[in-house]
């Protein structure tokens, strides 16, 4: 019965893994300076954009863990038995897309170190670099990123609630432009771009492949990669859905538009930093630095 239990705790651990390294691949610089910033650019209609991204996001991840979960492959054994070499090429498009977004996430962590302690760009850069290549060394590094996913992925939940609440958003605005979206021809273009964010490249194979890894697969398995993917988006969806608030509170005061905010938030887009500057809006410093 100890070793059952056991099992089942290592088990649920793996899959919140899964589903937490999933999410926290998902909300990386990117995901922040867009979110910001196309709020800032559209306000409350941009909820409308938000919730189809979510949808889309949970359609498209379900399916794609379904299939790798079933099959017991990886994404690019199941693409090569489909036609052959069209995994070698899948394989090399993602690798050249997860190094790009990566170094982008480096330099993500460069620009939060710089906003939580002062510490220069540059030496944020080194630090975060040296930080990756330890885990990778680390022979106990799949652990660790299980339980590294889950505590970030926690406190970037509570850190943006925190600062969606003090921002006081004007929810039920949001909530009519779901409906009702102004000029919604015009925000084809920020879905597309969020939604590549929330699932594209690695973003989409890195939890089911983790579950792979930790000995997952076979149609009886389907079971936990669906629960584990649809743990993981309702996370990066949740996350999305309280930064566009935190946001759109910044940006308003009431009903009243405040121009001043958005073009604080959209220049700061420019330098990769309009989260924490919406943040700096909502709550003050301490919003900054967290």
């Amino acid at each position: 019965m100890a070793n059952e239990n056991k099992k089942d705790t290592r088990s649920m651990s793996v899959l919140l893994g899964a589903a937490f390294l999933m999410a926290t691949s998902a909300i990386g610089p990117g995901f922040l300076t867009q979110t910001s910033k196309f709020t800032a650019q559209y306000l409350a209609s941009f909820a409308f954009v938000i919730v189809c991204v979510v949808i889309m996001d949970i359609i498209a991840q379900v399916n794609v863990w379904s299939v790798i979960g079933a099959s017991g492959l990886r994404g690019q054994d199941i693409a090569n038995k489909i036609l052959p070499g069209l995994g070698v090429f899948l394989a090399i498009m993602v690798s050249i897309g997860g190094l790009a977004f990566n170094i982008g996430n480096v330099g993500g962590t460069a620009l939060g170190m710089n906003a939580l302690a002062g510490i220069p760009e540059k030496a944020g850069y080194i630090l975060a670099g040296a930080l990756g290549i330890c885990i990778f060394l680390s022979k106990s590094g799949k652990t660790l990123v299980d339980k590294v996913a889950q505590v970030m992925g926690g406190i970037i939940l509570v850190v943006i609630l925190y600062v969606c609440i003090t921002s006081k958003p004007p929810v039920g605005t949001a909530v009519m432009r779901i409906f009702t979206p102004e000029k919604p021809i015009d925000l084809f273009f920020p879905m597309i771009t969020l939604l590549g964010g929330s699932c594209g490249g690695y973003i989409t194979f890195s939890g089911a492949h983790r579950l792979l890894d930790a000995g997952y697969g076979g149609i009886e398995d389907v079971g936990h990669f669906r629960k584990s993917v649809l743990t993981g988006v309702g996370v990066s969806g949740t996350v999305r859905i309280l930064l566009f608030l935190a946001v759109l509170g910044t940006c308003t005061v009431g009903t009243t538009w405040v121009a001043e905010n958005a073009q604080i938030i959209t220049d700061a887009a420019k330098g990769g930093n309009p989260a924490a500057e919406a943040f700096r809006l909502a709550a003050g410093d301490l919003g900054y630095r967290l």
